[in-house]
């Protein structure tokens, strides 16, 4: 049986094919930008199985240092674009033990973290396991 963890990882790992993308199964005190960081797992029991349908937030930061960034942000969370964090995310359903489908992209704008400002957004998934 998967477990929590197990889905962070493979969350983690199929981003970490972005290129120069920084990415984070759980939140640190302070972060590289830009980064992909997993702030959000909630999950419920969907059968006697165990098996258990879950909730998964990603923030997405960039540099708030030059609006440049923003069109970073906006190519890291693009549907169409396949090398963005929703296109890797839909590309786990196949094969894995984690099904995973990127349900939103939102909240766009200042994220403070550790002190320090940068552009956000929130990916919001659904995912299997």
């Amino acid at each position: 049986m998967t477990t929590p963890a197990e889905v962070r990882t493979t969350i983690a790992d199929a981003l970490g094919d972005i290129s120069g993308l920084n990415v984070y199964k759980y939140p640190a005190d302070s972060i590289q930008a830009p980064a992909a960081v997993i702030t959000g797992l909630s999950h419920e029991i969907a059968d006697f199985d165990l098996h258990r349908n879950a909730a998964v937030t990603i923030t997405v930061l960039v540099s708030h240092q030059h609006e440049s960034q923003m069109e970073l942000l906006d190519d890291l969370v693009d549907v169409s674009n396949a090398d963005s964090i929703p296109a890797k995310l839909r590309a786990l359903v196949d094969g894995v033990d984690v099904g995973v489908n990127p349900r939103s992209v939102g909240d766009f704008g200042f994220r403070e973290w550790g002190g320090v400002i940068y552009y956000g957004a929130a990916v919001e998934a659904e995912v299997m396991f």
